[in-house]
């Protein structure tokens, strides 16, 4: 793990990691007030008033891809809030970030299965079990891809922390 890095101010964020894994809340503590969080679920939320509504991903994910490059063109830190399992729809944000010559960061949440179940079930919006078993195989995959995908000192592993006070072990500035 990459314990000590600094992200450019002009940089898109990839988050990556399975739902209840912490993703969104490690963003907002981490990134709240300098960077601008992009998220699918607010996305999906704007479109159709449900987060959780999967049937207008296509309409969500169009709106994700263009707040993103709302947020690089203003020259802003940019936080991909999504689950970002899919070779696909990590492709269209480096292209977005290629496009606008913006250095492009990935932090991966490597949390353990039984702690993403036990996280999923505080949520406010919790996901069925099974759902979380298809993308923890999911997100092994995905996980060997971005190594190949962005250069290797841009990977942040993000683990659970070993201190009973914090969730994760990151050093974010």
């Amino acid at each position: 793990m990459n314990k000590d890095f600094k992200i450019p101010d002009n940089a898109v964020v990839l988050l990556v990691g399975v739902a209840g894994s912490g993703k969104s809340s490690l963003s907002k503590r981490a990134f709240g007030g300098k960077a601008i969080i992009v998220s699918s679920d607010e996305c999906r939320k704007e479109i159709c008033g449900n987060e959780a509504d999967q049937t207008v991903n296509a309409q969500a994910f169009e709106l994700f891809y263009k707040k993103i490059e709302e947020g690089i063109l203003k020259g802003k830190q940019v936080i991909a809030d999504a689950t970002n399992l899919e070779r696909f729809s990590r492709e269209k944000i480096y292209e977005i970030a290629k496009k606008n010559n913006v250095p492009i960061y990935a932090l991966v949440f490597n949390i353990p299965i039984e702690t993403i179940k036990e996280q999923n079930k505080n949520r406010k919006r919790v996901v069925p079990e099974y759902v979380i078993d298809k993308m923890f195989e999911k997100m092994k995959r995905a996980y060997n891809q971005i190594s190949e995908e962005i250069p290797p000192k841009n990977i942040i592993d993000i683990i659970p922390s070993t201190k009973s006070n914090d969730r994760f072990d990151e050093t974010i500035r």
